[in-house]
């Protein structure tokens, strides 16, 4: 951070855990948990502070008519990674979180999702049409925690952001075939390194 004050290049931090004491300084915090934040939602993951920034950088650029000679962002389309990453990280689904969640499947019941996301339903033998959010939090999200626990994490983020089929098909049977040495690994058939109780509790 000091490094980087230094070199005159301002600092983002996105967050949604507890601030400790002592924050970062010099930076731009964005974080609904901090002191004096009003955002009404404090139950956000991280993905969910993340589309939020979007969203306001989206309407400042508006405002400064930077989209008067090209579209602007369609943010929409970023819903369903927004849900996958919602439940997959275990938190309270109030009411932001259900909106963006909500959205998020009926993208991906409708077939408008990510490469990634629709070649890990397809490697899990999924119907994305009838996608729950046992799907998110109990078959794609395992195979991209797998990754991480078992070779490189570097996999699962490469799958999301492939923007076509043949690679998302490439790295999604790749999780799937990590996830499945985690299971036997363990000896846990349900191998989802979730706990079943805490999706959606509150």
């Amino acid at each position: 951070m000091t490094a980087a004050h230094a070199l005159g290049i301002d600092v983002l931090i996105t967050d949604h855990h507890l601030p400790g004491d002592v924050l970062p300084a010099p930076a731009w915090i964005v974080n609904p948990n901090q002191a004096g934040c009003a955002f009404p939602s404090k139950h956000l993951a991280g993905v969910g502070v993340m589309f939020y920034v979007l969203m306001a950088l989206r309407a400042e650029l508006r405002w400064r008519g930077h989209f008067a000679a090209q579209a602007e962002p369609n943010l929409a389309s970023l819903l369903d990674l927004v849900a996958l990453g919602t439940v997959a990280d275990v938190v309270r689904l109030d009411h932001a979180n259900r909106i963006l969640v909500d959205n998020g499947l009926q993208r991906i019941r409708s077939g408008r999702m990510q490469p990634g996301v629709r070649a890990l339903f397809e490697a899990a033998h999924r119907d994305p049409s009838r996608a729950t959010t046992y799907d998110l939090g109990f078959v794609a999200g395992p195979r991209l925690n797998a990754a991480g626990r078992m070779a490189d994490m570097s996999i699962g983020i490469a799958c999301l952001l492939a923007d076509d089929d043949t690679t998302a098909d490439r790295l999604a049977r790749e999780l799937d075939r990590l996830n499945h040495e985690r299971r036997e690994s363990r000896g846990n058939d349900a191998g989802a390194g979730l706990d079943r109780h805490r999706i959606g509790r509150g």
